[in-house]
């Protein structure tokens, strides 16, 4: 049976130099006839007159049988104005009352001030109860009700008697006869179909609305709401979401950004009878993110000209508490990273041979911050060793003393529990957190002749004295994890017992050695045990099937007079694996998987597991997984994702370090409205999977892409591969810009080889007149040499200042460096 739920009652008792008000009722209506199990419609009307007494909490009061529930109910008062009082079942005045045999009372009162007349009409929506007998039995009833107001903390009725006992009541406007006929339902109400899901665009809650009659299918009794992240027909074996009667929307909280979620809603009677039969709708909870672009670059002088160059080769990395990604410039020092969840970043630039510039971003949704400042001087031969030490709740630890190998300091970590310290090229040493009270993961780190920048998270967790450890691996949605308790009491003590507290939602079953579970407050308990011998106390623990993310379980361990917190792990996570596993999801990369995966990259699709859109690093780790012998499990230590998915074999990545593995060619000037060919040139090294992905102008027509390659229409990225071999290959395809296109415009894109990103090195420029000097439609000699002579003051014939490569309409060094660089083919 359903809970007594709470229901408005509007009596309306507005001014404010009059106080209180008298009820009565005048009408009370029922149905004459009804089924068990079916939801039946109550109607009362009344009148507050105003008495200026001091009445301050009014109410109705029902006699029911006593296996009938109020579910629902809407209360409607005419009045000067327009004031409600919420009204709420009031257990504490039923005892005002007494009900005849095999009836219950039923109160429900609000707090009120004021008076004023007003007329009220109560509708109620009453569940009827079933009774004894065979199918067709009836039984009678009288459903009695009155009305009420607390003056001076005495309870006043209309009860024509005034001794509040429903037995004297017998005036028509107070009783209703209602004969219920008894009914065998075994049919479940029809399904929900009209659900609709609404994003609310914050990237964590939908709202679920759906539109069902109850006022023809008369014993829906509630409806039940299910989630899952996976396709799903029948939900048999899932949980649920509990809503009333008379409800129609629903928001959901906690979600996932960026993923996909379907939803089903069915609709139940007091049986309860269900249709397990659904058709869920989905949405795409939205992604907040923004992108980091900048360009690493030195000071230099390239013949005649001195300027700032691109640096190719140098390390970017960009890093927060839970996101860490890098790559490796090309000859034109650019770098981008999109698709970043908005926060707080770190960008670090480095190079061996050269000093490191560390920056400060904040990444805004849909915003593209631009890190200009990323100049790099030669001849310093330091590195960044960097990282973030955080609790199991990834909380930074403040505090945290990092040392070497000789127990010196080497900085400590700041409030948000950052830490960085620079150490000399070839520089070999094992670092180590230190803070009292906790222990670390890993232990340590161990470096060897450090010639790049180096990046380690530790995990700390407060050590405990707890005689009681607990132990677990990762978990699965839906299907069960055993957690170990393993007690070591010392000797002598005369008594002990533990209690351990599961994640909120979690079933727990099978508990041991004669433990329980106590659901009240959602428990497990042992002993106590009147002894001191130690024992390992174990439980099964299955989480919903939609659960995701990080969880934690707590508990207490009691000895004697002495308590402490369960020891050993506190927080499981999901047993995460490559999002392309997915037919089966078993830790291993299948060929079927590899090919559906890198078949929706390539089309833009979304896929069922995040993130979206699909990175090609995740594609090319893929085919790296499935060449190394399928079988896969996940592995921090070799580097965030998709670098944590490592063959069992133990094979972790490439040792592949060609400095220049994709190279790009375009020409210098482009011609509106005419096609021209773009050419990447890619020589793999020895790899076991690649993919190329190219960003053209946007608007730009794309066309004739060879090679098996295709146009992502989703992202605007012409895509080609995965290739799973290391054959080099030349990747052509033509563009065409649009009539009236001018100014320079520039390419981005990504070469990618065993789930490790660089940018396409090579030109990522072209322009309409950029250093065309003489109009011939080439950048060449002669153009160099009327800049030159412009420059230093000649008079120049037929140089066409519109060819400028910057816009300020002059002609001066930075065109000759612009056209220096397309001879030298550095463009």
């Amino acid at each position: 049976m359903k809970k007594h739920l709470a229901f408005l009652l509007s009596v309306f008792c507005t001014t404010l130099l009059i106080v209180g008000c008298k009820l009565s009722i005048s009408t009370f209506t029922v149905p004459d006839t009804a089924e068990t199990g079916e939801i039946i419609t109550l109607t009362i009307t009344g009148s507050a007159t105003d008495e200026g007494d001091g009445a301050t909490e009014y109410g109705i009061v029902l006699q029911l049988p006593e296996n009938w529930e109020v579910t629902y109910s809407q209360v409607t008062v005419y009045v000067m104005g327009s004031q409600q009082y919420s009204v709420y079942e009031n257990s504490a005045y039923s005892s005002l009352y007494t009900a005849e045999p095999g009836y219950r009372i039923w109160v429900g009162t609000a707090l009120v001030g004021g008076a004023n007349n007003a007329s009220v009409t109560a509708t109620l929506k009453v569940l009827t109860g079933t009774f004894s007998g065979n199918a067709g039995t009836i039984q009678n009833y009288k459903l009695k009700a009155v009305a009420g107001a607390l003056r001076n903390g005495v309870w006043m009725s209309d009860d024509p008697q005034g001794i509040f006992n429903f037995a004297s009541v017998t005036n028509d406007k107070y009783v209703e006869p209602v004969t219920v006929t008894k009914v065998t339902d075994q049919i479940a109400p029809p399904p929900v179909s009209q659900l609709t899901v609404t994003d609310r665009y914050n990237g964590t809650d939908v709202f679920l609305s759906w539109d069902y009659d109850e006022s023809i299918q008369k014993d829906v009794a509630g409806y039940r709401i299910y989630q899952s992240t996976s396709y799903f027909t029948n939900v048999s074996s899932m949980t649920y979401t509990a809503v009333n009667p008379g409800k129609s929307g629903y928001n959901i909280s906690g979600l996932t950004q960026g993923r996909t979620y379907y939803f089903a809603v069915t609709a139940v009677d007091e049986v309860p009878n269900e249709n397990k039969t659904v058709t869920p709708a989905s949405v795409t909870t939205r992604r907040l993110v923004g992108a980091v672009t900048g360009r690493a670059y030195e000071y230099k002088c390239v013949f005649i000209s001195c300027g700032n160059y691109g640096l190719q080769g140098a390390t970017v990395s960009v890093s927060n508490a839970l996101t860490h990604r890098s790559f490796i410039t090309g000859s034109d020092g650019y770098y981008t990273f999109s698709d970043l969840p908005i926060g707080n970043y770190s960008v670090i630039v480095s190079k061996e041979g050269y000093g490191t510039g560390i920056y400060s971003v904040d990444v805004l949704e849909n915003q593209t911050v631009d890190v200009v400042d990323s100049a790099l001087e030669a001849a310093t031969s330091t590195y960044i060793i960097n990282g973030y030490v955080k609790d199991i709740n990834n909380n930074g630890i403040a505090g945290v003393i990092i040392t070497n190998e000789n127990g010196e300091i080497l900085t400590s970590a700041s409030s948000w529990g950052y830490y960085t310290f620079t150490v000399s090229s070839g520089w070999s040493g094992t670092v180590t957190p230190e803070k009292s009270g906790y222990s670390f993961t890993p232990v340590s780190s161990d470096y060897q002749n450090v010639t790049a920048q180096k990046y380690q998270n530790y995990t700390a967790v407060a050590e405990s004295s707890s005689f009681v450890s607990r132990q677990f691996s990762c978990y699965s949605p839906g299907s069960k994890t055993t957690v170990s308790l393993i007690a070591s009491p010392a000797a002598g003590i005369n008594n002990y017992a533990l209690e351990d507290i599961p994640p909120a939602g979690w079933i727990v079953s099978n508990v041991s050695s004669g433990g329980m579970y106590d659901a009240a407050n959602h428990k497990v308990k042992f002993g106590p045990f009147f002894d001191s011998i130690s024992r390992t106390f174990t439980y099964d623990a299955t989480p919903p099937a939609n659960e995701s993310g990080e969880k934690m379980f707590s508990g207490t361990a009691s000895a004697d007079t002495d308590k402490s917190s369960i020891g050993g792990s506190s927080v499981i996570d999901i047993c995460s694996g490559h999002p392309a596993d997915i037919n089966p999801a078993d830790a291993v990369m299948s060929i079927g998987e590899v090919t559906t995966y890198g078949s929706a990259w390539k089309n833009g699709s979304v896929w069922q597991n995040p993130p979206n859109p699909i990175p090609v690093s995740y594609v090319t780790r893929a085919g790296f997984l499935w060449k190394g012998g399928e079988s896969y499990l996940s592995d921090p230590s070799a580097g965030t994702c998709p670098l944590c998915w490592v063959n069992t074999s133990g094979r972790s990545g490439t040792s592949r370090e060609t400095e220049s593995a994709a190279v790009r060619q375009l020409p210098a000037i482009y011609q509106p409205g005419q096609a021209f060919s773009v050419s990447i040139a890619v020589n793999p090294g020895s790899v076991s999977s690649y993919a190329v992905e190219d960003q053209a102008p946007a608007g730009w027509t794309v066309s004739n892409i060879n090679n098996g390659g295709s146009f992502d229409a989703v992202n605007k990225k012409v895509k080609y591969g995965p290739f799973n071999d290391s054959t080099a290959r030349t990747f052509t395809y033509q563009l065409t810009p649009p009539a009236g296109t001018g100014g320079i415009h520039i390419f981005s894109g990504l070469f990618s080889y065993d789930g490790l990103d660089a940018q396409i090195d090579g030109n990522r420029m072209t322009g309409d007149r950029a250093g065309d000097m003489d109009r011939d439609k080439d950048v060449d000699l002669t153009d160099l040499i009327l800049v030159l002579k412009t420059v230093s003051g000649n008079s120049v014939s037929g140089v066409s200042s519109d060819a400028d490569v910057n816009n300020d309409q002059q002609i001066g060094i930075p065109d000759a460096v612009y056209i220096l660089q397309i001879l030298a083919r550095l463009r």
